[in-house]
């Protein structure tokens, strides 16, 4: 931020993409951001220098987290939002804190999954998708055939009627998640999937009692030398958030509360029609989809796995998982497989454009509505070869902008 750095073409692009809707948005000077001195666009190559953002850096790395909290710069964060009409207040910044919950962690197929428990729903559908597929014997069919995507397609259907219907903060709901993380209880959801036909959406429902997410999210993964891990997924929501960058402060906020099920039943900007649960409320958090996932076996790590794609993000993992293990691809084998993605409602799947015609005409003749689009999250992953413990990182060729280093 404070140095400045070299932009290429897919992020200068986006910095012009960003101060458009800005722009759009009535938010003018939170454009200037995003632009050069002299108002005009960044082009590939030039330097983007965040003299703000940095100072602002500068104080928490001085301060600690707290002092995004607390403090003058808490101060002029709730000046900020409430002078362009928002009803954030210094003590609602004072009041917050990030939860530490323990993981959820779970047998497949001789691995071991650690992965990220509600309020992200993505370790639940984690679990039931790689739970299904055991159930169901994916692995008896040739990768990406239409067998396989056909019922990996429908365990989705009846995983996501769960995340959507029953799933929210667990500070402020009660969530069945003994149940809901069983393999029988999975077993027995998936044991009308008819493998000829499609099942309408609108005949697929929770399958316990019902209790009274854009693409812009990041993820990282790390290894060190040691074989200690991180997988990291953090999000604005939607591109450039709130499209509102607090003056004199550099940042720039999201817009989570789409997350949240505004009107429970209806649709929210990525289709997902979800739940009471998670329902507004003050001081909850909004169910995400956010999967960041270390695989282990026999004790030693495996891979490190996540990806961006709002609702897409878990069966993105879940389809890098299941390439590893149930068909023994490399990670960048199952990182460029091509994708596929029903959330339950819109009764749709979801399908990449590198899909082979003839399993999308084999899917279409099943019943299936396709929607095709360029591309799905972005996964950046490593892998530790069992063998020689070396390591294979990736990152997503279907979309500019991620880098794998190795040092």
């Amino acid at each position: 931020a404070e140095q400045g750095h070299a932009l290429d073409r897919f992020h200068a692009e986006d910095l012009q993409y960003g101060a458009e809707r800005m722009v759009t948005a009535g938010y003018e000077a939170s454009a200037g951001y995003y632009r050069k001195p002299d108002g005009s666009a960044y082009a590939e190559g030039d330097t983007w220098v965040q003299p703000q953002l940095a100072a602002t850096l500068r104080i928490i790395a001085e301060g600690g987290p707290r002092a995004f909290y607390e403090g003058p710069l808490a101060q002029t964060l709730a000046e900020g939002v409430a002078a362009a009409g928002g009803i954030w207040k210094a003590e609602d910044l004072a009041a917050y804190g990030a939860k530490e919950r323990p993981p959820i962690v779970f047998d497949y197929r001789e691995h071991q999954i650690v992965t990220m428990p509600p309020p992200s729903a993505g370790g639940v559908v984690l679990r039931q998708l790689l739970a299904a597929s055991e159930s169901l014997h994916l692995e008896r069919h040739a990768w990406r055939s239409v067998p396989e995507v056909h019922l990996f397609v429908e365990a989705m259907r009846r995983t996501y009627a769960d995340r959507n219907l029953l799933l929210g903060d667990p500070d402020f709901v009660t969530l069945p998640m003994e149940e809901l993380l069983d393999t029988r209880y999975v077993a027995k959801r998936m044991a009308d999937i008819d493998p000829d036909h499609a099942t309408p959406s609108d005949q697929v429902g929770a399958g316990l009692p019902v209790r009274s997410e854009s693409e812009q999210t990041t993820h990282f993964s790390v290894v060190d030398g040691d074989g200690s891990a991180v997988s990291n997924t953090y999000t604005l929501n939607l591109g450039f958030g709130a499209k509102f960058v607090v003056p004199d402060t550099g940042v720039l906020l999201n817009n989570e509360m789409d997350d949240f099920s505004v009107k429970p039943g209806t649709a929210n900007i990525f289709g997902l029609v979800q739940g009471e649960p998670n329902k507004i409320e003050p001081g909850k958090r909004m169910l995400s989809s956010m999967t960041p996932t270390i695989v282990v076996r026999d004790g030693q790590l495996r891979a490190v796995v996540g990806t961006p794609g709002g609702p897409t993000i878990t069966t993105t993992v879940a389809t890098v998982i299941r390439g590893m293990i149930e068909h023994d691809l490399r990670i960048d084998e199952a990182v460029a497989s091509p994708r596929v993605h029903h959330q339950w409602k819109p009764d749709q799947i979801w399908t990449e454009e590198r899909l082979d015609p003839q399993t999308e005409a084999g899917l279409q003749a099943k019943g299936h509505e396709i929607r095709k689009r360029s591309g799905m999250g972005h996964a950046n992953c490593i892998e530790v070869d069992p063998k020689t413990r070396g390591f294979r990182a990736v990152a997503d060729v279907s979309r500019d902008g991620g880098a794998a280093v190795a040092f």
